[in-house]
């Protein structure tokens, strides 16, 4: 199941697990410094499974017709990620304003996972933002997908 959450503390546990944190402590990142906002432009959306919470979404609403969304879920539950997706669509297809008409997501190429997911789940590939996400590994291109809210 997923619902918008207004817990900022919840959301903050969760995207500092262990687990969810390496990619930011990766680069350093102080937990403390990190706020977790929910309002009219920035929303969490909590995915549960037997009620608990094994993912998140964060979503921004960019301009007056797309929003752009990150998705988070924990290892153990990854077989529910294109699952979490749908039921998201779905939510953002009856509840958002008619007027946003378009969802995106920027995923970095070293993630194929995500990459492969994105296509499952019916993006198009948009366009590339290159060299512009470091890792330890180096630095690697993001690439921007995007779905039209007809095609949800």
């Amino acid at each position: 199941m997923i619902a918008q959450t207004t817990n900022m503390q919840a959301v903050k546990e969760f995207m500092q697990s262990p687990e969810i944190w390496r990619y930011c402590a990766e680069f350093g990142a102080d937990k403390e410094s990190k706020t977790y906002t929910h309002g009219p432009k920035e929303t969490w959306l909590a995915y549960t499974v037997d009620r608990k919470p094994v993912g998140l979404i964060n979503m921004h609403v960019m301009t007056g017709s797309m929003c752009q969304f990150h998705p988070y879920i924990l290892r153990a539950y990854k077989d529910k990620y294109d699952e979490m997706v749908q039921e998201f669509f779905a939510m953002f297809a009856k509840d958002m304003q008619k007027e946003v008409i378009k969802l995106n997501a920027i995923i970095a190429t070293c993630f194929k996972g995500a990459i492969r997911a994105a296509f499952r789940a019916g993006m198009h590939q948009e366009g590339v933002d290159r060299l512009s996400f470091r890792t330890k590994d180096g630095t690697h291109d993001r690439i921007l997908f995007g779905i039209l809210r007809e095609e949800m």
